[in-house]
């Protein structure tokens, strides 16, 4: 393994979005609910930190390659959390 951690974050906002990730991280999490996780550790980044940006680039890593979420998919995700929240 290249990292320790299983998650990683990068940027102005890493060490807010460390919290949530160390906080809410599980092995068995779903890709789904690994996005939400990933989404909510940059929605507290960005709350907190003032020099986090705005944009979101999401990438699934896998043992088989990445794929990029499209802005479709991320907005369905977001959405479908923030309405079971």
């Amino acid at each position: 393994d290249l990292i320790e951690d299983k998650f990683i974050a990068t940027g102005s906002g890493s060490q807010i979005a460390y919290g949530t990730l160390e906080n809410n991280y599980r092995d068995d999490l779903t890709e789904p609910e690994a996005i939400k996780l990933a989404f909510k550790a940059l929605r507290s980044a960005i709350e907190r930190n003032p020099y986090t940006g705005s944009g979101i680039d999401a990438v699934i890593i896998s043992r088989d390659g990445y794929r990029r979420l499209n802005d479709t998919e991320l907005l369905k995700i977001v959405n479908k959390d923030e309405v079971n929240n």
